[in-house]
């Protein structure tokens, strides 16, 4: 199973696919370095199986497992719009990046190594103007220290 509907998530660009049966859905994620890597047999998979009628009253729900999904796509969406041409961000000589199959930034704090927390403790702020905003870093004191506009779809 995980062949063919990996060569769905292979000729379609998406780690995330879906089948559904009636009776079951089932969702796999390839957690994938890049597209080639989802053919791998060594290609780490996650795998989930919803029945449509839950048996477990805090089990999840077709409807809730959708969503995730279409949040996950988003976030990949996001991910590759900001790697294809926006404004690269580096706080300190760390540089964000994205985790290729989930979209999730990431911070490569020496090289080949990466942490998902905001680095030094740098947040990330909206700032209102007459354009109508844009993101920036700021350290503790609220200084700026990176522009982060293009990485926001408005």
């Amino acid at each position: 199973m995980t062949t063919t509907v990996g060569q769905y998530a292979y000729h379609y660009r998406c780690p995330q696919v879906f089948v559904f049966d009636s009776v079951h859905l089932l969702v796999l994620q390839f957690r994938a370095r890049d597209r080639e890597n989802i053919k791998s047999p060594g290609c780490p998979v996650d795998c989930c199986v919803i029945p449509r009628h839950p048996k477990y009253q805090d089990q999840c729900t077709i409807q809730y497992a959708l969503y995730r999904l279409a949040w996950r796509g988003w976030m990949r969406l996001s991910a590759t719009l900001a790697n294809g041409g926006s404004l690269p961000v580096s706080i300190g000589g760390i540089n964000r990046v994205y985790e290729k199959w989930s979209g999730r930034p990431m911070w490569e704090v020496a090289l080949g190594a990466y942490e998902f927390g905001q680095p030094n403790g740098y947040r990330r702020q909206f700032i209102k103007d007459q354009t109508g905003g844009f993101w920036v870093w700021v350290d503790n004191d609220g200084n700026i220290l990176a522009y982060d506009t293009r990485n926001c779809l408005q």
